[in-house]
C-alpha cells in the first residue's frame, strides 16, 4: 500500500463516491448527503493550496482504497474526508494517516484542529 499527497484526477470524484457509498451502507444517507459532500470537496478545491492544505490518498496496486484531507481554516485544520474501504481497515494505515495529519499540523503550525463542523465558541 501506499499513501501520496499529490492531487490527481479522480482524487475528489473518489471522495465523494466512496463517501456517500459508505454512509448510505452504514446510515441509509441519501442524495442530499451526497449533495452535501459534493458542496464540501467544491469548498476544498476553491481554496486548496499544497503549502496549507493536504490530501493523503491511500493506494492498493494502484486502487484508491482510502483517504484524509486536512482543509486549511487559518490557524486551525480541518480533518475531514477520512475513510478507509474495509479491505485494508485493521492494518493500520488510519493510524498512519492521522500521524501524517498530526506532523503536518505541526510543520505549518497551526494552533488547533478539529474534525466535523466548526463551532462558535
Amino acid at each position: 500500500m501506499k499513501i501520496r499527497t499529490d492531487l490527481r484526477i479522480g482524487d475528489l470524484s473518489f471522495l465523494q463516491q466512496s463517501h456517500t457509498e459508505f454512509y448510505y451502507r452504514e446510515y441509509q444517507y441519501t442524495v442530499p448527503f451526497e449533495y452535501y459532500v459534493g458542496k464540501a470537496i467544491s469548498e476544498f478545491y476553491e481554496s486548496y493550496t499544497p503549502e496549507r492544505s493536504r490530501i493523503w490518498i491511500v493506494e492498493k496496486a494502484g486502487r484508491r482504497v482510502g483517504s484524509l484531507v486536512l482543509q486549511d481554516r487559518g490557524t486551525t485544520a480541518q480533518l475531514r474526508f477520512f475513510l478507509l474501504l474495509p479491505e485494508v481497515q485493521g492494518k493500520g494505515i488510519g493510524g498512519q494517516l492521522l500521524q501524517h495529519f498530526l506532523d503536518f499540523c505541526q510543520e505549518k503550525e497551526y494552533e488547533s484542529a478539529y474534525f466535523g463542523r466548526p463551532t462558535n465558541n
